[in-house]
């Protein structure tokens, strides 16, 4: 019985979704969120101050990313490799 609430509560959320508006909303915050991250990496040293680990395990579960972390470290590292990035 709670399933079939829950499944009618989504449903009505969903009912006047539009795609196009939500993309919208969802590409300016992320283009917000880049310009203030922008702008504090600029601002620092981050790179000093970046603990790797840190990173991934946060990008994991921030994204829901659908990789183990080890298999995601593994794309990193190669991505990193073909790119020839500093660090």
């Amino acid at each position: 019985m709670r399933t079939w609430a829950l499944h009618s509560a989504i449903k009505a959320q969903l009912a006047n979704l539009d795609e196009a508006a939500w993309i919208l909303s969802f590409t300016t915050c992320a283009e917000l969120e880049e310009a203030k991250l922008r702008e504090q990496w600029s601002a620092s040293s981050w790179i000093k101050l970046c603990d790797g680990k840190r990173l991934i395990d946060d990008l994991h579960r921030t994204y829901q990313i659908p990789l183990g972390k080890l298999e995601l470290k593994k794309k990193i590292v190669r991505q990193m490799s073909v790119e020839k990035t500093e660090d």
